[in-house]
């Protein structure tokens, strides 16, 4: 199987990453804009009509398209938005979790204490840490000619 990878397959498979990564980016640049009273039917419509049309768009096609590969991370994004909402307290983690519990958390994202900056990215755990703000930094003296600290 490996002997069958070269620059095109290579080149073909990033491609197609790519576009699923820009998909799902985008989708989550566009709900920031949706009012929050909307974000679910907002994400609900991206899943189904990116699922609808990058179906469409396959027919007859036995190749993958960028297109379809884009539509199909804005998909995969918003399935795991929902299913983290529609989860989340279902898979709250506490020291007393079942192995299974935390296993499905980790799997969907569920598993950051106070939630996750990114979701179905993994996040970004230093930024998930408020105390790392509030540290105060004592400022070195300055050191100039003609002061005790000189070196001239």
């Amino acid at each position: 199987m490996l002997d069958k990878v070269n620059s095109k397959t290579l080149s073909n498979s990033v491609k197609h990453v790519s576009a699923g990564l820009i998909g799902a980016a985008g989708s989550g640049a566009v709900n920031a804009f949706v009012p929050a009273k909307h974000k679910r039917i907002s994400k609900i419509a991206m899943l189904v009509g990116a699922t609808i049309v990058a179906a469409a768009s396959q027919t007859g096609n036995s190749k993958l398209k960028p297109t379809t590969s884009a539509l199909l991370g804005v998909a995969l994004r918003q399935g795991q938005e929902l299913l983290q909402e529609t989860l989340q307290s279902r898979f709250a983690l506490t020291d007393n979790s079942t192995s299974s519990d935390k296993a499905i958390a980790g799997a969907l994202g569920l598993n950051c204490p106070g939630g996750c900056q990114g979701s179905w990215q993994g996040g970004l755990p230093a930024l998930n840490s408020p105390d790392m703000y509030d540290t105060v930094y004592e400022a070195i003296p300055e050191i100039g000619a003609g002061s005790e600290n000189s070196f001239a």
